[in-house]
């Protein structure tokens, strides 16, 4: 159990999804309501919260045509959603899927992740390394690198564009892959924990941060950005650095995903398939001042109609919890 301050009292693991378990937990936590994210389908805590009259609520659900809910061995599922006393949905479809297998009390309401990424960009912050890194000039920002495919594009992007910094924060900071990525670019490449913001970065064309935590805050000194994980099942959050107009490249595999293929329909993301596709969106962009321009004022209006989230879901617990007393 790890304690945190402000209005968090405890983080901790939920215990294995038993009867037991369920029952011994709400036992020990008594709440007075549950969140879930997403596609956390609890069965037994479900089933518990619902024999104890406590209010449950599912935050941020996609439901897909092709949904486990529509398949042959979707009863669980549909009995689980079933159990919540509200769903908030992401899009009109998850709420017209939703009531076809009887489902009726579920709305759309949005992503409360607009209102995260909408306070960090709105939290002061400025990093001296990064600034003496860029010094004046425009920065490419490949974010959350996750596996071979997303290193080979920006790598070999940047080697094509010696004349662009690049600051490149990988997935994951092994020793392996820090050095997989020096490996592949051309042109000297620092690590940002291996530097100070006193040194000559004159000469680098790379800084790959080595170190988590920062990537939503670094965003803001980018002008263009990859973000990682779109040749997997793991596309990281293309709303972080939307949130700051920058225009926004990512791989392929999106179909799960509300944002990213809003984005491309807006013009604000790209969907990019290889080197050439990323090369050629690049090039575009850095040759079109306007058009990025009319990006940033999208992409801030784009993000500004999606905030509030977080507040509507609120409201509705707290109304909940009030008429339930």
């Amino acid at each position: 159990v790890t304690k945190h301050p402000g209005m968090i009292d405890r983080v901790f693991y939920l215990p294995l999804d038993t009867s037991s378990n369920a029952s011994k937990f709400l036992d020990a936590v008594k709440p007075d309501c549950a969140v879930f994210m997403v596609s956390e389908y609890w069965h037994n805590y479900l089933n518990q919260l619902k024999k104890r009259g406590i209010p449950s609520f599912l935050m941020s659900a996609i439901i897909r045509d092709d949904g486990p809910f529509f398949r042959w061995y979707g009863k669980l599922y549909r009995d689980s959603i079933a159990g919540f006393s509200k769903v908030f949905t992401l899009d009109e479809n998850s709420v017209r899927n939703l009531h076809s297998i009887g489902v009726d009390n579920a709305t759309v309401n949005g992503d409360p992740l607009f209102d995260n990424v909408a306070l960090v960009a709105s939290t002061p912050w400025k990093d001296e390394r990064i600034e003496r890194f860029a010094g004046k000039e425009k920065i490419f920002l490949a974010g959350s690198i996750h596996d071979d495919d997303d290193l080979e594009m920006v790598t070999e992007l940047a080697n094509r564009h010696p004349g662009t910094r690049f600051i490149i924060v990988p997935h994951e900071i092994d020793e392996d892959t820090i050095k997989k990525i020096e490996d592949k670019v051309k042109r000297r490449s620092l690590r940002y924990t291996h530097c100070s913001a006193s040194d000559d970065m004159s000469d680098a064309q790379v800084m790959i941060v080595d170190f988590v935590g920062a990537l939503a805050y670094i965003y803001r000194y980018a002008s263009w950005a990859y973000v990682g994980g779109g040749f997997t099942r793991l596309l990281h959050s293309v709303i972080e650095p939307a949130v700051y107009g920058i225009p926004v490249s990512f791989g392929p595999n999106i179909r799960r995903k509300v944002t990213p293929t809003e984005m491309e329909r807006l013009g604000i993301g790209k969907v990019v398939h290889d080197i050439e596709e990323l090369d050629i969106w690049f090039k575009r962009l850095k040759s079109d001042t306007a058009r990025q321009q009319y990006i940033a004022k999208r992409a801030a209006k784009y993000v500004s109609q999606n905030t509030g989230a977080t507040p509507r879901v609120v409201q509705q617990i707290l109304r909940t919890l009030c008429e339930k007393n």
